[in-house]
């Protein structure tokens, strides 16, 4: 027993030994540097270039009509009517859609919308509340008011009310 001791303290302590150990630890010591500054480097130039994407055009709102009726716009039948609040970040406002040829509005309300009123067999109507960039702090402070008043009937909160918040609060 005192011997295997003795045999595993030459081998830790042989020059080989140590010298594989004080270069590893070398190796990892500039990996470690370079990778750092190189991540420095590349959120520098993500800052200073960075661009977001612009909102989709068109309406914050709008309504899709499911029904068997037919019966569009104020002809629908109110008790097959829902109204669905999409409240959120960028996803909401469609960032990323303006690009596309089609565009009418935010992506995300129209077709959860479209989706609602296809499974329910109803008029489904939209409403997108949000700005990009939101985190939950952002979403107790503006969209939670914004939501109190779309629901009140306020069309500013809607349409736009939130987007020129947005870019007076960046």
């Amino acid at each position: 027993s005192r011997a295997r001791r003795s045999r595993v303290r030459r081998l830790w302590a042989s020059p080989m030994r140590s010298g594989f150990v004080r270069r590893a630890c070398a190796y990892a010591a500039v990996a470690t540097t370079v990778t750092t500054v190189t991540t420095a480097a590349q959120a520098g130039v993500l800052t200073a270039t960075y661009v977001t994407a612009p909102e989709a055009n068109g309406p914050r709102f709008g309504l899709e009509c499911r029904s068997t009726t037919g019966a569009t716009g104020a002809d629908a039948d109110a008790g097959r009517r829902r109204v669905v609040f999409v409240a959120g970040d960028s996803t909401v406002c469609g960032v990323g859609c303006a690009t596309s040829d089609r565009c009418d509005g935010p992506t995300l309300p129209r077709r959860l919308a479209r989706a609602l009123g296809e499974a329910l067999d109803v008029d489904v109507e939209w409403r997108a509340l949000g700005y990009t960039g939101a985190d939950v702090r952002a979403l107790r402070a503006k969209l939670l008011p914004a939501l109190r008043e779309a629901m009140r009937g306020g069309e500013d909160a809607v349409d736009g009310g939130m987007a020129s918040s947005s870019s007076s609060s960046s």
